[in-house]
């Protein structure tokens, strides 16, 4: 099912725009959600928040946090400290390696043990862009997200691909949230 464009809106001084042709919108308007990413790493997580939040992707790979252990406790560390008061959790894995999308369920685990109880998630499949290099079966993905009530969505962030849709069928999750 398509859906429709998804309008985010960021603040430039006491200016707020939307990401339709830089209109200005007023305030009323406007609820921030936080959402998280988690996921082993280089699967994508900050290049996937880059394209959505500013429409690019850069080429040099920066990680952003060190292994699994480290974003795990990073992670943990932000829930309980009350530092995150997400809306949604993306639990990214990489379409070409298999051994980030084993490591899912570590991911859920560690969400639903610390994340609020009303957290949506998703279950991103990321890189599509490179579906010829691709060794996880999207049949077994979305049929995992489907079993722990996740959304499901195949992107890439590098190419821009179904990341707005990504977006979008999250704020349809938001209670009171009109498109």
């Amino acid at each position: 099912m398509p859906y429709p464009p998804l309008r985010t809106f960021f603040k430039m001084g006491e200016k707020i725009y939307s990401n339709s042709n830089y209109e200005k919108v007023t305030p009323e308007i406007i609820q921030k959600v936080k959402v998280v990413t988690v996921g082993d790493i280089s699967v994508g997580k900050s290049s996937l928040a880059m394209r959505f939040t500013k429409g690019i992707f850069e080429d040099q790979y920066k990680p952003t946090v060190g292994g699994k252990s480290e974003q795990s406790l990073y992670f943990g560390q932000l829930i309980m400290a009350g530092d995150v008061d997400a809306k949604f959790v993306l639990l990214v894995y990489d379409i070409t390696d298999t051994k980030s999308f084993e490591a899912v369920p570590y991911w859920l685990n560690y969400v639903t043990k610390y994340a609020p109880p009303d957290i949506q998630i998703a279950l991103v499949a990321n890189k599509i862009d490179l579906n010829h290099m691709q060794s996880v079966d999207s049949q077994v993905a979305q049929q995992f997200a489907q079993e722990n009530g996740a959304i499901f969505e195949e992107v890439s962030a590098k190419k821009g691909t179904n990341v707005e849709n990504l977006f979008t069928r999250l704020g349809v999750c938001i209670p009171h949230f009109k498109i």
